[in-house]
């Protein structure tokens, strides 16, 4: 699978959230995100799939979470196998949309929700959990 890649250190491209300074995603695997005090956070693509923060995800979200016993099933077509980043570009200076293959295409992942939701960085990696 094809990989985008792009480099965030211009300094024109800092607003409110610190912008990362590097961005490596693996469309069928992972999204790396370097952040400018060194932190790397790895984010395999089913969790930011199930994730998403557009307000039709956030909603069903909150749904399960008063019906936790219930089957949680994401909007979008889900029948051409493993979800997979169809594309994805910047927005602004302060987020990444993802477009995934199933279909769903409304979540914008702002820097801030990106920090906020990083996984627990692995014990003897470089990235500094802060």
């Amino acid at each position: 699978m094809p990989r985008i890649i792009a480099d965030m250190s211009d300094p024109s491209s800092q607003q409110q959230a610190p912008a990362p300074t590097r961005l490596d995603l693996k469309k069928d695997e992972k999204l790396t995100v370097v952040w400018p005090d060194g932190r790397t956070c790895v984010y395999p693509i089913s969790m930011l799939r199930s994730l998403c923060p557009c307000a039709h995800c956030r909603e069903l979200r909150e749904e399960h979470k008063k019906r936790p016993l219930g089957l949680n099933v994401l909007p979008g077509d889900h029948s051409q196998g493993p979800i997979v980043v169809s594309g994805a570009h910047l927005v602004g200076n302060y987020a990444l949309k993802i477009e995934w293959s199933d279909g769903h295409d409304t979540g914008i992942y702002s820097w801030e929700y990106l920090r906020e939701i990083c996984p627990q960085t692995p014990i003897g990696s470089t990235g500094s959990r802060t």
